[in-house]
């Protein structure tokens, strides 16, 4: 009975005995992990399957593991990852063990702690250290090397863990050798010579630096002040004839102790106070400010506050100061005063700065300046220099009290505080002292706030008679808040853009109104934004000959240079230009009736650039090369007379602007830039063909800028050089016998001579017909050369 019911104790205590066996045997596996046999992981992992079901996870760390090298094509199956055994095999041969940080050591050791204890005696002080250090783990072929002291240190004994320590002279030092790693108790006894009651009554220790110093000195002596170097918390307690001193000091190389028999405390007697005073006297637009800086000395005692009278009529604006209470004014009898109340009680130098004023109630007045003065000071001196801030006039009326310097010899901390040129400049050694100073305000002339640097305007003419204008101003501002515009009276604007924004304009009393940015200062100066406004016009259609005005707009600014290109429909011959417009040279005086001419595919020659692939983003994009930038200058420019002075650089811009113009049409009539006005309501094609002619003007302030431009049509003067032909030809014709009696006593070479005469002259009414008789001209050279009878000396 006994045996079956201690059978199944006896298994129950089997199964848990087998159970903890195992239990601990994975415990004490070195890296906390469970080891299975091989054949056990391909079961858990079914390789014996063609196909490897992974979860995401796994399947993530699988890949970190092999570098992500190879990333097999796998399928997602229940959300999860399936592979083949192909793949998987592959991936396991990417993988590789991890790599494992080593963290170096700060150094190979280190100080942790570090504790003082001396006591002095007559000659000497003896001091027990107590060092904490922790060694490294680093691999070293030879012992480390502790540097403790300098070798002028008498060392007693040196223990490592309470066992005598190898101590060796290396460097100059009393060095320790380790060669164990880990924390250490290193302790020290050394002495020192150190004269307890001869001068100079300090000594100094040489130490090794950490972050954690203490320091414990017995001094057999009383009523002494003790002084250490670095102390961040300092105890001194007597006990009997001695002075214990407790420290916690900073990390430092030294350890510096003074000390002194303590002086019996006399009685102080009331404070003594100095003062030095600085004042800059400011001679502004209304009012007259005067900013004093007192310099206080006060000596034998401290002080809670001081009071300084206030002259009159002044009102103190700010008081600053170390330790500066809430200030106030006090009225006594006539006077007023100033209380300075302070934190704390004050002693030594303080530094007080106060600012005051007086309000210049008229344009011209004399105004007075008496000083602050500082209320039972012993002395008081100081320096007074005026500087002027605004455009009046100051004199001194009078002065007394005060002797006159040069400016150049008031003190350089009162120089440098003015922020003009100081105009006098005086001192004085007491008080009281009173200053007058006759101030004049004069009118101020208005200054320009607001310039057009630059105006850049194109003009399109069409052949039915309509105008399109886009006029670009460069403007930098600083004060005006809207543009005036004169446009003529049939002008419809079509867009306003001001620094690349649209607008919406204003009318007042048909002025265009056009509301303007601030500039902004940047490294040159205020910088320009661009004000663009394009509007359109209808004129009468070109006939076929007659003038044509147009008027370029002016604003209500000064506009520094303007330069108007104006683009002309072909199939006319503009004889004259005309206006209050400087013309470029092609277009001056009787060139333009001569065929001095532009032509707008002569300017697109020239703006050709050669655009290159940049690589952007994933893709490339198109960029001008501007390495044919100088053969754009060369070519289709303008050149004006010395009087205007246009910089080509300014002209190789106007022709940006005039290759834009058809862009900037687009843009805006497609929408890709968004016109304040809305779409245009007309589309107008920029023609390829055609002439363009360049103005300028320099320095416009309200002056109005004209062009006249007198034109006739191809056909009518064809018709006219066909009709000065003919009438050549007949008045040739019928002259033809006096012509040939002529040229039959001339000669041959008078008929030459003729016939190159009228070649030249044909030139400016048909540059054809010129041509053709400059080549019957050098027929008839070569056939009289070749059958001219030689002279005598050329036969023989």
């Amino acid at each position: 009975m006994k045996l079956k019911i201690l059978k199944p104790i006896l298994i129950s205590f089997l199964c848990i005995f087998m159970f903890a066996a195992v239990t601990l045997a994975q415990e004490k596996n070195e890296e906390g992990k469970v080891s299975i046999p091989w054949e056990e992981f391909r079961k858990l992992l079914q390789l014996d399957k063609d196909e490897i079901v992974l979860s995401w996870q796994e399947f993530q760390k699988i890949m970190e593991q092999s570098g992500g090298k190879y990333v097999p094509p796998y399928q997602m199956r229940d959300e999860k990852v399936v592979l083949t055994r192909e793949q998987f095999k592959k991936m396991l041969e990417q993988m590789k063990p991890p790599v494992e940080r080593i963290i170096r050591p700060p150094a190979d050791f280190l100080i942790t702690k570090a504790g003082y204890k001396g006591k002095m005696s007559k000659e000497n002080t003896a001091f027990h250290v107590e060092f904490t250090i922790e060694i490294f783990p680093v691999e070293r072929t030879e012992y480390i090397n502790i540097p403790l002291f300098p070798q002028e240190i008498a060392l007693k004994e040196v223990l490592l863990d309470g066992k005598s320590a190898l101590v060796v002279f290396r460097n100059n030092m009393h060095t320790l050798l380790a060669n164990s790693t880990g924390q250490h108790q290193v302790s020290i006894d050394f002495s020192i010579k150190t004269p307890l009651e001869q001068e100079p009554r300090s000594f100094s220790i040489p130490i090794q630096q950490s972050p954690i110093t203490s320091f414990e000195l017995d001094i057999p002596l009383k009523d002494i002040s003790v002084e250490v170097t670095n102390s961040q918390q300092i105890d001194i307690a007597q006990s009997g004839e001695n002075t214990h001193v407790k420290a916690l000091l900073s990390p430092s190389n030294s350890i510096f102790v003074k000390w002194h028999k303590e002086m019996p405390e006399i009685e102080k007697g009331p404070a003594k106070v100095y003062a030095n005073n600085s004042i800059l006297i400011s001679v502004e637009e209304d009012a007259l400010k005067a900013i004093t800086n007192v310099e206080l000395s006060i000596l034998q005692n401290t002080i809670t506050s001081t009071y300084l009278q206030i002259p009159d009529g002044y009102n103190v604006l700010d008081v600053q100061g170390n330790g500066v209470g809430d200030w106030k004014e006090l009225q006594k009898d006539d006077a007023k005063f100033l209380e300075i109340p302070f934190d704390y009680p004050k002693k030594g130098s303080l530094y007080i700065a106060i600012t005051a004023e007086k309000i210049l109630s008229e344009a011209s007045m004399v105004v007075d300046f008496t000083g602050f003065r500082v209320i039972d000071a012993i002395r008081e001196k100081g320096f007074v220099g005026i500087e002027l801030k605004s455009a009046s006039e100051a004199t001194v009326a009078n002065v007394q009290g005060l002797d006159p310097l040069d400016v150049a010899e008031l003190p350089p901390e009162l120089i440098n505080r003015s922020q003009k040129p100081l105009l006098f400049g005086f001192k004085y050694i007491h008080h009281p002292y009173s200053l007058a100073l006759d101030i004049k305000k004069h009118k101020e002339i208005p200054t320009i706030g607001t310039v057009v640097d630059t105006a850049s305007g194109v003009t399109l003419f069409t052949e039915d008679g309509k105008l399109v204008h886009r006029i670009i101003f460069q403007i930098r501002n600083t004060t005006k808040q809207f543009m005036e515009l004169a446009l003529p009276k049939d002008a419809q604007v079509w867009s306003v853009f001001v620094g690349g924004e649209p607008v919406k304009p204003r009318y007042n009393e048909n002025k265009l109104l056009i509301a303007l940015n601030r500039s902004q200062h940047g490294a040159s100066g205020l910088v320009a934004f661009d004000v663009e406004i394009i509007y359109y016009q209808t004129n009468n259609k070109f006939s076929l000959f007659g003038t044509r005005e147009v008027d370029f707009p002016v604003p209500d600014i000064i506009v520094s240079q303007m330069l108007w290109s104006v683009y002309l429909p072909v199939g006319y011959s503009y004889l004259h230009f005309g206006g209050t417009v400087e013309k470029e040279e092609i277009a001056k005086g009787f060139k333009p009736l001569l065929g001095a001419k532009r032509t707008v595919a002569e300017v697109m020659e020239a703006d050709k650039i050669q655009t290159v692939q940049v690589p952007k983003g994933i893709g490339y994009v198109q960029e001008r090369d501007y390495k044919d930038q100088p053969r754009k200058e060369k070519m289709a420019q303008s050149y004006f007379s010395e009087n205007v002075a246009v910089p080509q650089a300014q002209i190789a811009a106007q022709m940006e602007n005039e290759m834009q113009f058809a862009q900037r049409m687009d843009e805006i009539q497609s929408g890709k830039a968004l016109a304040s006005t809305g779409i245009l309501p007309i589309r107008i094609n920029i023609p390829t063909s055609g002439l363009i002619y360049r103005f300028a003007k320099t320095i416009i302030s309200k002056d109005r800028l004209t062009l006249n431009i007198t034109f006739l049509s191809d056909g009518i003067l064809l018709f006219i050089k066909i009709v000065v032909l003919f009438l050549m030809l007949l008045i040739l014709f019928s002259l033809r016998r006096p012509i040939k009696n002529f040229f039959a006593s001339r000669g041959y070479k008078s008929l030459l001579a003729l016939l190159f005469v009228v070649a030249i002259l044909l030139w400016f009414v048909s540059r054809t017909i010129s041509v053709i008789l400059f080549i019957v001209f050098l027929l008839a050279v070569y056939y009289y050369m070749k059958n001219r009878p030689l002279s005598a000396e050329e036969q023989l």
